[in-house]
C-alpha cells in the first residue's frame, strides 16, 4: 500500500504496542479446551509441519506423508505416497481438504488430487504464462524456471486463491483466482516492485496468508503490511493496516542479495507470520526477530536433535472492537510451550499458541506427548489450581494412557461469541 491510502485505514500499531507486554489467560478468550490424541499406527510423526480440518476429518502432513483421522484422531487413510511414480509426490508444499471431500497435496510445482481413500485421481498446474532467468550455482549456468503458485487456500467450492511470489522484484501479478483444472480466473496486479539484480528466494516473500473466515477469503503477503478482502467484485479490498514503523524491513534491505554483506540481519525487523481472525480478536503470530522480549535461549528436540534457540515469536492479541493490542508477556520459564502464548488456567495444561484454524470458531495447535506427559508430570502442574479442576483431572487421564512415543495431540479451542 502507500502511505496516502495506508492513512484511510484501520491502523494495528505494532510499533507503538510493542512494550504493551500483559499476562493474558486462557479463560478470557474461549469457552471450551478439548484434546485429540492421533493413533500412531501405522504413522508415526516425529514433528508435524501443518494439520487441516473439515467437519469430519482432520489430515495431518509431516514432509513425508499426510495422513487422513476423523475428529476422534481415529486412522482412517494414507493419502498417496513420497516417490518418483505415477500418482506420487516428491515434496509437499501444502496440503488441505476440499468441500468436495477430495485431497489436495501441492507438489513441488503441480497440486495433485487424490480421494478419501488414498488414491490418486488427477493433477493439474495454474502456472501463468511467464517465466523468468536465474543463475544456478549447482549447475553453473543461467536455468528457465515458471511463474507458479505458492501459498494457497480455497476460495469457494470450485476455486482456489493463490500467491505469486515476487522473487524477482518485478513480478506482475502478486495473485491469481483459479480452478481445479489449473484455469486461471482471475490475475491480482502487482504494484511494488524491487530493484533486484537477479530473484531472491526466502521464506518470507514465498508465504502468505490466505484465510476463510465466514465465507471471506483474506489475504495478507508475510513481507507486506496490509490485510485484504476478496470483495463481491473480486478486487483485492484493503481492510487494516499494520503499522510497523522502524521495525519494518525497508525496501532497499529486500533489494540486496541475501549474502550481501551490506543486507542487514532479518532479526533487526518484525514480521507478521500468521493472522488468525475470530469473531472479536485478530490472533497475530508476530516474530519478533532481536526486539523480542524473551532474551534468554531455549532448548529444544526436533526429530531427535536438541539446539538451542531464542524466543522471537510473541502473540498479539488485537480486539476488534475497542482497537486495542496487547503482547502476551513472556514468562521466565526455559520452556517455549510455557513462556509464550495465553497463559492455560483453564486446565493447566501447556499455554496456547495458536498453529492452525480448525474452523470459524475454534483454533488449534499440537504439543508432543512427551511435553506433555512432563509437564502433567511436574510439580507445577501437580500444584496449579485451574479454574475448571474437572478438566484437569480429564488432562490427568488423558497423560497417564499416553505413551512418550506417542503422536502428538491436538490442542482444540473453542472461542467465545
Amino acid at each position: 500500500m502507500d502511505k496516502e491510502n495506508d492513512a484511510l485505514l484501520p491502523e494495528i500499531n505494532i510499533e507503538k504496542n510493542l512494550s504493551n507486554l500483559k499476562p493474558l489467560q486462557l479463560s478470557d478468550f474461549v469457552s471450551n479446551v478439548n484434546y485429540i490424541t492421533l493413533d500412531k499406527d501405522p504413522i508415526l510423526f516425529r514433528q508435524i509441519y501443518q494439520v487441516d480440518f473439515s467437519k469430519e476429518m482432520i489430515l495431518v502432513r509431516d514432509l513425508d506423508n499426510n495422513v487422513l483421522y476423523d475428529m476422534c484422531g481415529n486412522y482412517v487413510n494414507k493419502i498417496g505416497s513420497k516417490g518418483r511414480g505415477p500418482g506420487e509426490y516428491t515434496y509437499i508444499r501444502n496440503s488441505k481438504i476440499g468441500s468436495n471431500d477430495n485431497i489436495y497435496i501441492h507438489d513441488t510445482r503441480s497440486i495433485m488430487v487424490y480421494n478419501l481413500n488414498g488414491n490418486y485421481i488427477r493433477k493439474f498446474n495454474p502456472e501463468l504464462n511467464a517465466d523468468y532467468t536465474v543463475f544456478s550455482e549447482h549447475k553453473n549456468e543461467l536455468i528457465h524456471m515458471k511463474v507458479e503458485v505458492s501459498s494457497w487456500s480455497f476460495y469457494n467450492d470450485s476455486l482456489f486463491f493463490g500467491q505469486i511470489p515476487n522473487y524477482t522484484g518485478n513480478q506482475e501479478y502478486k495473485a491469481i483466482l483459479f480452478n481445479d483444472r489449473g484455469k486461471i480466473i482471475k490475475k491480482f496486479r502487482n504494484w511494488i516492485f524491487l530493484n533486484r539484480e537477479r530473484p531472491l528466494f526466502s521464506e518470507r516473500e514465498g508465504n502468505a496468508n490466505i484465510v476463510q473466515y465466514r465465507g471471506n477469503t483474506y489475504f495478507k503477503e508475510i513481507i507486506n503490511d496490509t490485510l485484504f478482502v476478496i470483495n463481491d467484485q473480486l478486487f483485492l479490498e484493503p481492510i487494516y493496516y499494520f503499522n510497523l514503523g522502524m521495525y519494518a524491513e525497508p525496501i532497499e534491505n529486500r533489494e540486496l542479495d541475501l549474502r550481501s554483506e551490506s543486507r542487514k540481519s532479518i532479526d533487526n525487523y518484525i514480521f507478521i507470520n500468521n493472522i488468525f481472525i475470530t469473531p472479536n480478536y485478530f490472533f497475530l503470530d508476530c516474530y519478533l526477530g532481536k526486539h523480542s522480549p524473551a532474551k534468554r535461549q531455549e532448548q529444544v528436540e526436533m526429530s531427535g536433535i536438541f539446539s538451542e534457540f531464542y524466543t522471537r515469536n510473541v502473540l498479539g492479541v488485537y480486539n476488534k472492537t475497542s482497537g486495542e493490542l496487547i503482547f502476551t508477556q513472556p514468562t521466565p520459564i526455559d520452556n517455549h510451550f510455557l513462556n509464550k502464548g495465553l497463559y492455560n488456567d483453564v486446565d493447566g495444561g501447556l499455554n496456547f499458541y495458536p498453529k492452525e484454524r480448525v474452523n470459524d470458531s475454534t483454533l488449534a495447535m499440537w504439543i508432543d506427548a512427551y511435553i506433555l506427559k512432563n509437564h502433567v508430570a511436574s510439580e507445577a502442574f501437580k500444584n496449579f489450581t485451574p479454574k475448571y479442576p474437572e478438566k484437569k483431572k480429564q488432562l490427568e487421564e488423558l497423560a497417564s494412557r499416553l505413551d512418550e512415543n506417542d503422536n502428538p495431540v491436538l490442542m482444540l479451542v473453542k472461542l467465545k461469541e
